[in-house]
Formats: structure tokens, sequence, C-alpha cells
């Protein structure tokens, strides 16, 4: 943390933490449906699509500051968590 931090720095923090527990929270989700094999229900199609666009966005963020490491894995996980959407939207 920065000597001079103003509230605003301090709430950007906190919300990209919330949102990284969202994030968390819903992979956690996506893994028990996944094992339970579950994963054909819309909600978990729906979550599916919902982190691929989390991850894309995520690459695109990071891929311009120069974390291409980052925002490569980023979007490997984006292209992923969408092909399993599509596949599991396909079965019924």
């Amino acid at each position: 943390i920065e000597t001079p931090t103003t509230p605003i720095m301090i709430l950007s923090r906190i919300s990209r933490l919330a949102r990284l527990g969202l994030m968390t929270s819903i992979m956690y989700t996506l893994k028990d449906a996944s094992d339970r094999d579950r994963l054909g229900g819309t909600t978990f199609v729906q979550l599916n699509y919902l982190m691929s666009a989390a991850f894309l966005a995520m690459a695109a963020y990071l891929s311009p500051v120069g974390l291409t490491l980052l925002g490569a894995v980023a979007g490997s996980l984006s292209a992923m968590t969408l092909f399993y959407g599509v596949t599991n939207a396909k079965k019924d």
C-alpha cells in the first residue's frame, strides 16, 4: 500500500478482492457441478459463459500492460470455459 492512501484507493482494492472472491466461488461451483456430472444444467452453462466473458475481459486488460503470460492464461481459461459452455449446451 502506498503511503498517501486515499479512500478511493482502498475501495478500489476492496472491489477487486470482492470480484476475485466471486470468481473463485463461481469456479468452485462449476467444479462441484462437474464432479456430479451436472454441467448440462442451464445455470451451469450460463455460469460457464459468464466466466468466459470475465476471463476474456481480464485477458484484454492484462495484455496491453505487458503481462502477456497472465493475459495468455486468462485467454486460455476464457476459451476453456466457453468450450465447456457450448459443449454442455449442445447435450440437451
